[in-house]
């Protein structure tokens, strides 16, 4: 497995991601969202900086990296958020997970990024430590979440309105 191959998604591996990532939202138990197909095309448009990265062996898939941009301003600048990082069970422990972090680092550092991003659940103590030796280190903050509208009225505002004024409370 070593000598898989990661290459950058396209539409064409649609049902390849699908599939992956239902692997690895059941591992975490995270429910699929209703539009996940849509946004897994949002991800891949070419559009926008981001998207998924796959390792395969051979012509199986056994891994991928989802990677979307975000500014900030405490960075100085754009970072790269890992959004999702999966190895399929039978293929841990070959090095894919490297390759994939060093792969999405690759990336963010030819498109300008000062820095790479990602969450791990407080309980995971074994990617915790995978992650601390390829350099990463916490932060100490926490990650909340607020929903802004239900999942069903994402797709009827569209993903980036027109750059116009809104009327706040």
């Amino acid at each position: 497995m070593n000598d898989a191959t990661i290459i950058q998604a396209s539409l064409r591996d649609l049902t390849t991601l699908l599939s992956l990532i239902t692997d690895y939202h059941a591992w975490e138990e995270i429910p699929d969202p209703p539009n996940l197909v849509e946004a897994i095309e949002f991800l891949l448009a070419a559009d926008h900086p981001g998207g998924f990265w796959i390792a395969w062996d051979g012509d199986r898939p056994v891994a991928y990296v989802a990677v979307t941009l975000r500014f900030s301003l405490a960075a100085g600048g754009d970072v790269l958020v890992i959004d999702e990082l999966f190895v399929l069970e039978a293929a841990r422990n070959h090095g894919l997970g490297r390759r994939l972090i060093d792969t999405t680092h690759a990336y963010g550092a030819a498109i300008g990024c000062r820095e790479l991003l990602l969450e791990v659940a407080n309980s995971n103590r074994t990617a915790q430590a995978f992650y601390a030796a390829l350099g990463f280190t916490p932060r100490l903050r926490r990650c909340w979440e607020r929903p802004i509208l239900p999942m069903a009225a994402v797709a009827s505002v569209g993903r980036y309105p027109p750059n116009t004024a809104v009327m706040l409370p």
